[in-house]
């Protein structure tokens, strides 16, 4: 893994700094740092940043890139998480998922740390199965999952669950209804060059613009929007340049990019979307 830092022009929103990730399974047969191919992790990874999560309505300052690749993401994060005596959990390897895109036979479970953020419009979920770990958090420690919830009536207490009558159980809606849903093109971009990224994230990201260090919304990039107003140090106030508040920040595959996406580019290396397709990933101002 390596970590290589691009500045992009002044009319972007500046410097990401990301990792070219490899999928592939290692010689040992251990699962792949961006999860199960057939249920990879999302979000941006080596982001720079940190993210709020929800521990029960405590807040606390996580890694911006939390979740966005397998690892132990609560080890030496939470009260609990430290010491000799903490519980097993902390030590699994977990990431979030795709529900739309998670095909394995352990299904994915909803996210309580980002409660109100969401990827492509889904709610986020996440999975300790695509990381090769068994989950030994949910049952004790996340009360208002769908998988705990025994019966038709309690899964209907929860907004973000729905009973599976072929099942016999409570699952995410995503799972049970929802991913047939097209996104909406002006929100989310082409649909054959989806915008990526959670939004609604609370947080920040780092950003390098002029060799001067700026934070941008958690969410850059998630959705269609002009994240470089009243953020890029040309886009404030008075010195405010029309032609640099654009659109749309949004990532990409290069072949999407290539037949669909024919506009301004950088190359930005490699969030961990899509494994085994592609390696690296091109953001990109949209001029509509």
């Amino acid at each position: 893994m390596r970590t290589i830092p691009l500045l992009f022009g002044t009319a972007s929103a500046g410097l990401l700094r990301v990792s070219l990730n490899h999928t592939a399974l290692d010689v040992s047969g251990a699962p792949p740092r961006y999860g199960n191919p057939k249920c990879p992790c999302i979000g941006l990874d080596r982001v720079g940043g940190l993210v709020q999560a929800d521990l029960g309505g405590k807040m606390a300052p996580y890694p911006a890139d939390m979740g966005a690749r397998c690892e132990e993401w609560d080890l030496n994060m939470r009260d609990t998480c430290r010491g000799p005596d903490m519980p097993g959990w902390c030590r699994d390897a977990w990431c979030y998922v795709d529900p739309c895109h998670c095909d394995i036979a352990i299904a994915p479970k909803v996210s309580h740390y980002l409660p109100k953020s969401k990827y492509q419009g889904n709610t986020i979920y996440f999975s300790y199965s695509t990381c090769g770990s068994t989950d030994q958090f949910t049952k004790d420690n996340h009360p208002t999952a769908c998988v705990n919830q025994k019966d038709q009536g309690t899964c209907g207490g929860q907004p973000k669950c729905l009973w599976d009558g072929k099942l016999k159980a409570c699952r995410g809606k995503e799972l049970v209804e929802v991913c047939d849903k097209p996104l909406p093109v002006n929100k989310y971009g082409m649909n054959n060059c989806h915008c990526i990224g959670i939004e609604d994230k609370p947080g920040h990201h780092e950003m390098v613009i002029d060799n001067k260090m700026y934070h941008y919304p958690a969410s850059t990039g998630a959705t269609c929007g002009a994240w470089d107003d009243e953020e890029h140090p040309e886009c404030k106030g008075e010195s405010k340049k029309t032609r640099l508040v654009l659109p749309a920040l949004v990532l990409c595959r290069p072949m999407q990019m290539r037949r669909e996406c024919s506009t301004q580019a950088f190359l930005l290396h490699a969030p961990n979307h899509f494994p085994g397709e592609a390696f690296a990933f091109l953001v990109f101002h949209l001029w509509q």
